[in-house]
């Protein structure tokens, strides 16, 4: 009989396939997980699956070193710092059995960047920080502001091409690092949480701890 492939999603959002350790680290989550009023005081708020699990890929996935064929995130890696990237890369590593495969899907800076630099709209500005999601339109001042802006996260944090997202993978240890296309029956697995409109003007890479 062959054994069944452990696959990791982390920053699963909704996405909660069977068959998937589904991930999330969002205070909603947390807090309508809670016994009684969770579900009350997040009445207004998204309702997570039932199958999706609290867990910070930071602060490290609930896996032993070495016991995970199969890891995916989309678009959830440009929500964090430029340091905290590579600790989620190292942690993803750490988990990964040898020959284990990683696929990360995030928006494209040289996309965004390209669409600014060839647009002749005097608007363009503005569209580009709108579409990087780096800049800020209004501030948060009032404390309930603050309080749904912080659960949110909604903001990037540090945007990557291909090139450097490569780069960043093999000097992690990753290997074969190559660009990936939407293809729904690639792999039986990835298939069941890669969404196609997530690959559109995206870094889609896959990789594999050597």
């Amino acid at each position: 009989m062959n054994r069944k492939a452990v696959c990791v999603q982390f920053g699963c959002g909704l996405s909660a396939p069977e068959g998937w350790h589904n991930y999330d680290n969002s205070p909603t989550l947390r807090i309508q997980r809670l016994p009684v009023f969770g579900k009350l005081l997040t009445r207004k708020r998204v309702t997570f699956p039932s199958n999706v699990l609290y867990a910070d890929v930071l602060k490290g996935l609930p896996h032993r070193s070495d016991s995970i064929d199969k890891v995916y995130c989309s678009h959830v890696l440009e929500h964090l710092s430029f340091e905290d990237f590579h600790k989620a890369i190292k942690e993803v590593y750490r988990c990964l059995k040898i020959g284990g495969e990683f696929r990360l899907i995030m928006p494209s800076l040289r996309h965004i960047a390209d669409a600014y630099v060839q647009s002749k709209d005097a608007g363009a500005s503005e569209k580009f920080m709108r579409d990087s999601l780096l800049g800020l339109e209004t501030r948060p001042i009032s404390f309930v502001s603050k309080v749904m802006d912080s659960f949110s996260n909604r903001h990037h944090l540090w945007l990557w091409d291909e090139a450097s997202t490569k780069r960043a993978l093999i000097a992690h240890g990753f290997v074969d690092v190559k660009h990936i296309e939407f293809v729904q029956s690639e792999d039986s697995a990835f298939s069941a949480v890669q969404d196609e409109t997530r690959f559109i003007d995206a870094v889609a890479l896959t990789c594999f701890k050597s």
